[in-house]
């Protein structure tokens, strides 16, 4: 079913832990870093999938979202500095990056690798399609 994995009871036991750790932060996290968590376990875990080889380019990975992180992250910095926004400090932990609350500074992170995963794993699906 999924080519080149197969499911047994590893994939049990990391279901398992990641259930039990998604119930662990509900208590200890703020909602802003459970979202990020929720957003990056899939595409994280997907992106070890071998026909992918997503995890093959590092550089280029570490590369593109170094760029957004500079440009949209200035850029938040600035508006946060302005005053244009701000964060709840209820949604938010205390921890501050520059002027920017962690869970803010990891969403310049977090959010392109999966929108990369995103485009690779489609683009690996449309060529496996034209076969």
């Amino acid at each position: 079913m999924f080519g080149y994995w197969n499911l047994d009871i590893d994939y049990l036991l990391l279901f398992v832990i990641c259930h039990l750790l998604f119930r662990v932060a509900k208590i200890i996290m703020s909602p802003y870093m459970s979202v990020l968590l929720l957003s990056l376990s899939v595409p994280f875990v997907l992106s070890f999938y071998p026909p992918l080889k997503f995890y093959r380019k590092p550089r280029a990975l570490a590369a593109s979202i170094a760029a957004v992180l500079a440009v949209f992250g200035s850029w938040d910095v600035f508006a946060v500095w302005r005053g244009h926004w701000s964060f709840d400090p209820g949604g938010v932990f205390r921890i501050r990056v520059i002027n920017l609350p962690l869970e803010e500074a990891l969403f310049f992170v977090v959010i392109p690798f999966c929108c990369i995963f995103t485009w690779e794993a489609i683009k690996y699906l449309m060529q496996r399609m034209r076969r």
